[in-house]
């Protein structure tokens, strides 16, 4: 059975979509379909759209979270919820996230994803190459130095950049198929009222808050149901 790979965008502003880290990750998600054999999955988180894809992902599955509300609005709580959701109902091999500092409520998403499975999280990546049996290298700068990594799966990427990638032409992205927070476990009051009660989300790139709920306190106040297998 092929893997899966799911990438999720959040825009806030027109054209978005169009700038380097979101563009990266979308690309990084093509190369995934192309060169290692993955099914893609899209999630439009609130109300962002698009219209254009790379070329590999013309058959990729596109998913509209209609009824989401912006992340920014969401707890910790919820991204945890979320990706507990997410996890039983589509079981990715590889989730895909853009480094942009505007989508930091999105990493906190991911890096529930990273808690939950478990699976290793590497943020900032910038080249992929392919390797053996469907697998991947991906490299990351930190410290001056450029990090390479063939991680097992599940695994979760923040993509900064994808340097050598070639040029896909973009094509007409699928329609989006409206995904209903119920298939995911999720109802939108208990979202709401838990927006009410618990911290916003910790940005996982910037210095966090000690009010502020961290990831481990926000999955211990889901219900001892809602398990991962």
């Amino acid at each position: 059975m092929a893997r899966r790979v799911m990438a999720f965008l959040e825009t806030f502003s027109a054209g978005q979509e169009h700038r380097q880290r979101e563009r990266s990750m979308l690309q990084a998600t093509a190369w995934l379909v192309e060169r290692c054999g993955f099914t893609a999955d899209l999630v439009l988180w609130g109300e962002t759209r698009i219209s254009r894809l790379p070329g590999p992902l013309a058959n990729c599955r596109v998913h509209r979270l209609e009824d989401m509300p912006p992340s920014s609005l969401m707890s910790t709580v919820d991204m945890a919820a979320c990706a507990t959701g997410f996890i039983r109902s589509f079981r990715p091999d590889a989730v895909l996230v853009s480094s942009s500092q505007i989508n930091s409520n999105i990493h906190l998403l991911a890096a529930a994803f990273a808690f939950l499975q478990p699976a290793e999280f590497f943020f900032g990546v910038t080249e992929f190459e392919a390797a053996a049996d469907g697998r991947f290298i991906c490299r990351r700068p930190a410290s001056g130095c450029l990090f390479e990594t063939t991680p097992e799966f599940p695994v979760v990427l923040g993509i900064t950049h994808c340097a050598g990638f070639p040029p896909y032409p973009p094509v007409a992205a699928p329609e989006a198929a409206v995904l209903p927070l119920s298939e995911l476990g999720l109802e939108l009051e208990l979202i709401q009222m838990r927006s009410a009660l618990f911290p916003e989300p910790v940005s996982i790139i910037h210095p966090t808050d000690s009010r502020l709920t961290d990831l481990q306190t926000a999955v211990s106040w889901l219900t001892a149901d809602e398990d991962t297998d």
